[in-house]
């Protein structure tokens, strides 16, 4: 450099100011990357999108407010672009393997369980390679972080202070802009794709701290019932005749991940259709009577108790604060309804582990969960009782039932939950379900081998929905020629990784019936006759409650 350059440069700056932008301008580049990223669908992997992220840009001004304490500012721009980052994975994953967001409030309370649960199914090798994994995969993106931080205050160590100033100004004001830009949105269902406004929208990625002060502002919403209070509305009418009931029993059952990509899909379709034959042969040898329908749940993926809670109280509870704020009230529900016309109740729920705090809301005169449940078989995942063994279970109750009232039986199946697999092998001779050799040792060891396949779960879920429709067959066969009333209902659609982009929330709901009286009135009303439901939708899961109202009002 001629003398005439070093007196030109700033004492304090670098001479090579190409070489620091250069650099400069790249760890932008990966910082603004590292907050835009997209999904890989189906899978759990990133990929780059073109898009800006505001946060980026406010990480950069203030990091280079506070350049001159480099010490400290590099360690909390690290902290702090990590945690984003991380966050941003999270926001943009989870609706892609399990086709809806995460929910703080909701998904937070099980992450407990979802902790014992692995401990107790991972080895402590396994346990220790995951943790030494995590926090070597923490260092390297902290140390990447405050590499890009670094690189960054170099750049701007090259300009005189105004212009650094300039710099960090316009860095502000661009994250004004963006912030402004995102404020007027109306939302998904109302906005026009093709206005300057919505392409502009389109090309800033929502800051992660946005969308994690609404889960938290959510949070401290749902923990204070009266300030959600106008968010309850009225539900369904429930009257019948109260007093000693004469009717058949009732079996609600909710069938996990049951959903309408099952009939949607032509190969799921065909994969089930032998299995389905078969369900209905055994409905026809008992001179039953089934209708069928699609009716939209309030859930996706996820969050059955949405489904139940909505069809038992008759109340839409798609949002989940509707849910938080109704667990804390004495509302009626499909089963206060069964005990006041002198049905006994019953929850066979062998999902639950542990005390239930719900169950303070529903009332039911027996819950059977799965410290319950007679079943000293095989543990087969992470739900430990096949669906056939808790069911039968309850039918050996119900023989041995001194009691002559009918029974309103709600039951939450648990084996074609998510990861699907293990799937239990099928016992034809339910007597055997409460022994400990309950299955043949092959059947079981061919079972187990069968483990959860995260990347391609499609198999394992149809395999489960192939037994569900199995066990169920063998369960009409027993209960039908009782007069014996079933319903069964999808709770949700099973992940997107298996139902595929933007599938509907749709489940199917057959009702097995004697009476062609009945049948014929839920035909009525939109039901198909025979197995096959058709659109369009019934309605939202809660509509169906008035309907089922009727149904047992008229035995």
């Amino acid at each position: 450099m001629s003398p005439t350059e070093h007196s030109a440069a700033e004492p304090g700056r670098p001479a090579r100011p190409f070489r620091a932008w250069l650099l400069g301008g790249t760890a932008l580049l990966l910082l603004n990357a590292a907050l835009t990223f997209d999904n890989a669908w189906p899978t759990a992997w990133p990929r780059p999108a073109l898009a800006l992220s505001i946060e980026a840009l406010l990480l950069a001004a203030l990091l280079g407010i506070a350049g001159r304490a480099r010490g400290w500012a590099l360690a909390v721009f690290a902290m702090v672009a990590s945690a984003l980052s991380l966050l941003h994975y999270v926001d943009v994953t989870l609706p892609a393997l399990f086709g809806r967001p995460l929910s703080l409030y909701w998904d937070g309370r099980h992450l407990p369980g979802v902790m014992r649960l692995t401990l107790e199914h991972w080895s402590p090798g396994r346990l220790l390679a995951t943790s030494l994994a995590t926090l070597a995969g923490l260092a390297l993106l902290l140390a990447g972080f405050a590499l890009i931080g670094r690189c960054w205050l170099a750049a701007l160590a090259t300009l005189p202070r105004q212009h650094r100033l300039r710099t960090l100004a316009t860095l502000v004001l661009s994250s004004a802009c963006g912030l402004a830009l995102l404020w007027p949105d109306p939302g998904p269902t109302d906005r026009d794709l093709h206005t300057p406004l919505a392409v502009a929208q389109s090309l800033i990625t929502e800051p992660v701290t946005q969308k994690a002060w609404h889960q938290i502002h959510f949070a401290l919403d749902a923990a204070q019932p009266d300030r959600v209070s106008r968010r309850l509305p009225s539900g369904p009418v429930f009257e019948g005749a109260v007093g000693h009931a004469v009717g058949p029993d009732v079996l609600l059952i909710f069938l996990e991940s049951y959903g309408a990509v099952t009939w949607d899909n032509p190969a799921f379709r065909a994969r089930l259709a032998e299995r389905r034959r078969a369900f209905g042969t055994a409905i026809e040898a008992a001179d039953a009577q089934v209708v069928s329908a699609f009716v939209r749940s309030p859930t996706f993926a996820g969050g059955s108790w949405l489904a139940h809670g909505s069809l038992l109280s008759g109340i839409d509870l798609q949002d989940p604060a509707r849910y938080a704020l109704l667990m804390t009230t004495q509302r009626p529900t499909l089963i206060t309804h069964m005990k006041s016309i002198g049905y006994q109740t019953t929850g066979l729920m062998p999902g639950l582990r542990s005390d239930w705090a719900e169950a303070a809301f529903y009332r039911f005169d027996r819950l059977l969960d799965a410290r319950r449940i007679d079943y000293p078989g095989p543990n087969f995942g992470f739900w430990r009782i096949p669906d056939q063994a808790a069911i039968a279970h309850w039918l050996a109750m119900r023989r041995q039932d001194a009691q002559d009232r009918p029974q309103f039986l709600v039951f939450p199946t648990i084996t074609s939950h998510i990861p699907f697999a293990p799937v239990p092998p099928y016992q034809p001779d339910w007597t055997r379900l409460a022994s400990p050799q309950a299955f043949a040792p092959a059947d079981v060891q061919a079972s187990l081998a069968r483990q959860a396949n995260w990347s391609d779960p499609t198999p394992a879920y149809l395999d489960a929905m192939d037994y569900s429709l199995q066990w169920l067959t063998g369960l009409v066969e027993q209960v039908l020629p009782r007069g014996t009333v079933v319903i069964i209902v999808g709770d949700h659609q099973p992940a997107a990784r298996v139902s595929g982009r933007e599938a509907p929330w749709d489940v199917p709901v057959h009702i097995i019936i004697q009476g062609r009286d009945q049948a014929a009135r839920l035909v009525s009303e939109g039901f198909r006759p025979g197995l096959t439901p058709a659109r369009p939708v019934l309605g939202a899961m809660h509509e169906l409650t008035p309907m089922l109202i009727r149904l047992v009002n008229s035995d």
